[in-house]
């Protein structure tokens, strides 16, 4: 095909993409939709974005899409900008009036990850870019639709899970540091979730190579994996297992693996130090066992199952992303937390770091949407973190307190 006629369709196409995925941020465009698709009709567009993206590759083969005639040039770029249209439409209806901010978010972030790929796909066959490349990136965006919770529950716990993933490192690094390990312990079961992420690069370098055969003419559709991908991800409660830990954890605390990796030695602890370290680990697992009956109490909430229009709908979603707010903040407590942990510690500032998990578990106790299902163990849960809190006060006390070359802050101030 003439170079500049390619350019002029897929230049027009590449502006449409765009546009539609600028009005997904537009509340107005979203409050119009009502229907919610399901995530079967949700992950079979994305299907066809797939096979549509897969042809571009059979086509164009070796030589690139210039070789192309006009016509099929024109055929294969109106179907992946057709197939990207009814997915964003499917996007749109599932942030509608009914969704709530944390799956507007998730939406519009699975949204840019199909449609920003495809216009790079665009973009190669304009200029003999790496097709396989570009290929493979549309797929690992579809393939994240197919792996996503698609409804306001799902979604929530989705994000709870990578809160409780970052508590449950930051107790192994704890526990590793206060044992003198800094490897690999695991006495207190909280295990690592790093697993997760690894498995998502891995299907997402799966995707790449697979789009890769479909490029020498070898691959289709790939419905079939899509099939089963839509037949095993239905619903808020089916997808619990597939996100129980599976949360972004690359927080600050892993800075400190990366300096570990290039000969970082902490100082040793001290008595005192070590016993802040062992009351804020108490402080630590108070708060992760609140967070882990908080997500128990999400997927049992009959309201958001029911939807916003159901009864007590919109006020449980209210509620839960209220929760879900502190529970951010919970995160970012925990870091510091960690972080503080390390030797010489200062403990003005592990004080200050444990008063905020604390005080943010307290907020979420306080203010549990379904404070009828959990109210009894969230009580004993918030007697318990109340002893841990005092327990780290008197050790920083005492570790504020230490003499020159005990450890704490004097000692610090005194080297």
């Amino acid at each position: 095909m003439p170079g500049h006629a390619l350019l002029e369709v897929t230049g027009s196409a590449q502006s449409t993409l765009q546009a539609a995925l600028d009005a997904l941020g537009q509340r107005a465009v979203a409050s119009e939709q009502r229907d919610v698709p399901s995530k079967r009709d949700v992950v079979a567009a994305a299907e066809r974005v797939k096979s549509d993206a897969a042809k571009v590759g059979v086509m164009c083969g070796e030589a690139g899409a210039p070789s192309l005639a006009p016509d099929v040039a024109a055929s294969l770029v109106g179907a992946l900008q057709q197939s990207c249209l009814v997915l964003c439409a499917a996007f749109y209806a599932l942030s509608g009036a009914a969704a709530g901010a944390t799956l507007r978010k998730d939406v519009k972030k699975l949204a840019g990850g199909v449609v920003q790929p495809c216009i790079g796909l665009l973009r190669a066959m304009e200029g003999g870019g790496d097709l396989k490349r570009a290929i493979g990136n549309v797929w690992g965006g579809c393939d994240a639709v197919a792996k996503a919770a698609l409804d306001n529950k799902g979604a929530l716990f989705k994000a709870l899970a990578g809160v409780m993933a970052v508590l449950k490192d930051t107790l192994r690094e704890m526990q590793e540091l206060e044992e003198g390990d800094g490897g690999g312990g695991g006495g207190s079961g909280y295990e690592s979730d790093d697993d997760a992420g690894s498995s998502e690069a891995g299907a997402a370098a799966g995707g790449a190579s697979t789009a890769g055969s479909a490029c020498r003419g070898g691959g289709g559709s790939g419905g079939s994996g899509g099939a089963a991908s839509a037949q095993g991800g239905g619903g808020a409660n089916g997808d619990a297992a597939a996100v129980v830990g599976a949360g972004d954890t690359s927080g600050r605390l892993h800075n400190l693996r990366e300096l570990a990796d290039l000969d970082f030695e902490a100082g040793e602890l001290s008595g005192r130090e070590r016993e802040l370290l062992s009351s804020c680990r108490a402080l630590m697992e108070s708060a992760a066992a609140v967070v882990k009956a908080f997500g128990r109490a999400l997927l049992q909430e009959s309201a958001l199952t029911a939807g916003v229009s159901g009864p007590g709908g919109g006020e449980a979603l209210e509620g839960w992303e209220s929760s879900l707010f502190h529970a951010r903040n919970l995160q970012r407590c925990v870091e510091d937390l960690g972080a503080a942990m390390y030797p010489p510690q200062d403990a003005e500032e592990v004080s200050s770091a444990a008063d905020g998990v604390a005080t943010t578990i307290e907020l979420m106790i306080d203010e549990c949407p379904a404070a009828d299902a959990v109210g009894g163990e969230l009580a004993a849960l918030g007697r318990q973190l109340a002893e841990a809190r005092e327990r780290v006060e008197r050790a920083a006390v005492a570790a504020a307190a230490a003499p020159v070359g005990e450890g704490g802050a004097q000692a610090v101030a005194g080297t």
